[in-house]
């Protein structure tokens, strides 16, 4: 019973601080009494989880604020943005970026890595986060939690990737258990990219948005999935393989062979060498370059209207079934496709409507990703800071 009594008082004292930090957070500068008033603990409670985060350097005191009675000025305090990092990570084509972010959610480091050898991949991402910290001076006890964005099919039971139509990586790669294992005290997440980026363009667009579904159009077609606030990834992590519907009836083929980006580019190569009259140029070796596509369709190119009209008739109908199914506040565009400019989002629209119910897409938004930023580390970020500070992860010493 005694311990039962202690753990329940670990546990209300955990979602105390937590909560105590979120306001902090939350308001940018704000003092012990304010807290007190908002969360109706006692000045007593509230000091004396504020002076623990003050020990953790998670918050800091940051002068005076004006008082309300000739009495004593109350102290104010804020986050530390250098109390802790988070590390976020996206997996590409190329190899991987990593970013680090403080507790403020700002990028304090950036770099991307090559990656020759994927097999090697835990070992390669332990060495970059290690020397990511010792660019910036911090010892690497500072670091709170890393998240990683697979742009892959994941199994979310045996931290493992499935299957992969961009990097080289199945579920023989054990990089996360290779990062677990260097780093065992700290949360260590891994998801989805297209996930990741829902997160992200959530907190770009309004703060009163529930519900939104991004479609990442690249070398393939991902999804990302919020509902009530919350990442949707089904019972056994595999919602959001958008890329994967079938759009054409008795016909298996998948969406991402009809509308990704390298086919649109194929399709240009094909009919370029049949003979098409068209603004877009090849290079020498004969590959398309996606600017030229994009020039083209900005002049009314009659090639690329054509080609992009149908690739649009395409996606239409995933994105119609999705709004019919989800009925969600918001769809995003995301990935490369978005060079192809506003012509491109307006002709999708259009195939759109023809395939939906007047009334459920009056009131859903169809939008070009609004992130200023890379889309997977920051909302890698996002998800790890709102994880490490919730009730049942907040770090206490």
């Amino acid at each position: 019973m005694k311990k039962q009594r202690t753990a329940n008082l670990q546990l209300v004292k955990a979602a105390n601080l937590s909560l105590v930090f979120h306001l902090i957070n939350q308001y940018g500068q704000t003092s012990r009494a304010e807290i007190a008033h908002i969360t109706g603990l006692s000045p007593t409670t509230v000091s004396s989880l504020v002076d623990e985060l003050i020990a953790n350097e998670m918050v800091v005191e940051c002068g005076a604020g004006e008082s309300t009675t000739s009495g004593r000025k109350p102290v104010l305090i804020e986050v530390n943005p250098s109390g802790g990092y988070v590390a976020a990570i996206e997996l590409n084509e190329e190899g991987f970026l990593l970013e680090l972010f403080d507790l403020c959610g700002l990028c304090v480091e950036s770099r991307q890595r090559e990656v020759t050898d994927w097999d090697s991949l835990g070992n390669s991402l332990v060495i970059a986060i290690e020397k990511a910290f010792s660019k910036i001076k911090c010892p690497i006890e500072k670091l709170q939690g890393i998240c990683v964005g697979v742009p892959a099919l994941l199994d979310k039971d045996a931290r493992r990737v499935v299957t992969s139509s961009v990097i080289p990586i199945d579920e023989n790669n054990d990089f996360f258990k290779v990062l677990q294992s260097r780093f065992r005290h700290i949360p260590v997440k891994m998801g989805v990219d297209s996930c990741f980026c829902a997160y992200s363009e959530k907190a770009e667009l309004r703060s009163d948005l529930h519900s939104l579904v991004y479609i990442n159009i690249n070398k393939g077609i991902g999804c990302g999935i919020i509902l009530g606030d919350k990442l949707y990834t089904g019972a056994f992590g595999y919602a959001g393989e958008f890329g994967q519907l079938t759009v054409i009836p008795n016909d298996p083929t998948k969406l991402e062979e009809l509308a990704s980006v390298p086919v649109i580019k194929r399709r240009f190569s094909e009919e370029i060498a049949n003979g098409a009259e068209t603004l877009v140029k090849p290079r020498k070796d004969g590959s398309i370059p996606f600017a030229s596509i994009a020039k083209a369709l900005e002049k009314q190119d009659k090639l690329a209207c054509r080609i992009i009209e149908e690739s649009c008739a395409y996606l239409a109908q995933g994105i119609g079934n999705v709004i019919n199914l989800l009925n969600p506040e918001a769809i995003v565009i995301g990935g490369r496709i978005t060079e192809l400019g506003p012509l491109f989002l307006e002709i999708l629209n259009n195939q759109v409507k023809k395939v939906t119910n007047r009334q459920t897409f009056t009131r859903t938004m169809l939008a070009y990703s609004c992130s200023q930023n890379n889309s997977v580390t920051n909302g890698c970020a996002q998800y790890l800071l709102t994880k490490i500070f919730d009730v049942n992860n907040f770090l206490v010493q």
